[in-house]
């Protein structure tokens, strides 16, 4: 049989989230210079920074230069 328009189905409700103690991040903003055929940061270089506890979360270019934007959660 056919449902008439309109016809509603009940919605289930939504699991709640309780966060007791949010994370703290700090950020860190690293400036390349942009040049013809040069490496802005060398793979070994990401790593240096992810093993200290940096994690890659936006870039953004210029014509001239390119930023990249780290986050991790505050040391204690």
């Amino acid at each position: 049989m056919a449902r008439p328009l309109g016809f509603s189905v009940p919605q289930q409700p939504s699991p709640l989230v309780y966060v007791r103690n949010p994370i703290q991040w700090e950020y860190k903003r690293v400036l390349r210079p942009l040049e013809a055929g040069g490496d802005p940061m060398s793979e070994a270089e990401l790593n240096d920074w992810g093993q200290r506890g940096w994690e890659l979360c936006g870039l953004f270019r210029t014509t001239t230069q390119l930023y990249f934007y780290f986050k991790r959660e505050v040391q204690p």
